[in-house]
């Protein structure tokens, strides 16, 4: 049996996963709602698409991020393979036997190889050099923000039968994008806006989608309660580590830090260890 080009695919191809371009409509926010629904359903369940989107979010510029992508499918598109499967029952004839010896596949294929180690070249300095710290800054994301926080208590006599609480009870379950969905309900008059709210921000940050997180947040950290605000404005200071954006991180811990806010002390904590 000979293997045909058509049987290679191209990169970022999986039957049952999302595509290119919903991964990176999604990370720039260009698809509808319906269609980032879809989205966030299927990335609860399937880790190879979350570990995808993270990687693209981390990478920064979407736009060339897809060109080298289409590079690398277009290179990809010449390959010609040369090996040949043969039954196990299959004799080999005196003729078929030759003295020549074969052409190791990196002289075959010196341009595809030369892709390959740039490729991982570009990745090995980008993580060591643009990033050096992720690791270290995420361990405290994971240290300070490790308990979430409930703006409003399970009521063991509502039975979910309230929006507010059939939210609280999806966010226990961990079952963010309904978290989401149900969030869409709630409006800036509605009575448990702004609960709802960091509940929505707080799945947005599970589910990877830091951006609209920090729209999210920056908008409920502008309120008039107090104690809503003051949760907006501590989670901001996840979103902006997780987006790792740790300038704007330190300068807002800095501000919780020097204010009468109930993390105060967290904050004070988590930027010296910043520094």
């Amino acid at each position: 049996m000979n293997i045909s080009k058509n049987q290679f695919n191209p990169v970022f191809y999986q039957r049952n996963c999302l595509s290119q371009d919903e991964l990176t409509g999604y990370a720039n926010e260009t698809l509808s709602p319906e269609q980032a629904h879809e989205v966030e359903m299927h990335l609860i369940d399937c880790p190879f698409c979350s570990d995808a989107l993270d990687g693209l979010q981390s990478f920064g510029d979407v736009e060339k991020f897809t060109e080298l992508v289409a590079e690398v499918n277009e290179s990809a598109e010449h390959f010609q393979p040369v090996i040949e499967f043969k039954p196990a029952s299959t004799h080999i004839q005196p003729e078929q036997v030759t003295d020549k010896a074969p052409v190791p596949f990196f002289a075959r294929y010196p341009k595809y190889i030369a892709i390959a180690a740039s490729l991982a070249i570009l990745a090995f300095f980008s993580v060591r050099y643009l990033s050096p710290d992720t690791h270290s800054t995420q361990d405290l994301v994971a240290q300070y923000y490790a308990d979430p926080l409930f703006p409003i208590q399970p009521t063991a006599g509502d039975n979910g039968k309230t929006e507010i609480m059939q939210m609280v009870s999806a966010f226990q379950a961990h079952d963010y994008a309904r978290v989401i969905s149900l969030g869409d309900q709630f409006t800036a008059e509605s009575e448990n806006y702004l609960p709802a709210s960091i509940f929505v921000a707080q799945s947005l940050l599970e589910m990877g989608n830091y951006p609209k997180a920090i729209e999210m947040l920056t908008g409920t950290s502008k309120s008039d309660n107090p104690v809503f605000s003051e949760m907006a404005e501590w989670l901001l200071g996840k979103a902006y580590l997780k987006n790792q954006d740790k300038r704007a991180a330190k300068d807002l811990l800095l501000k919780i830090s020097q204010s009468r806010s109930g993390y105060q002390e967290k904050a004070a904590g988590l930027l010296k260890e910043l520094d």
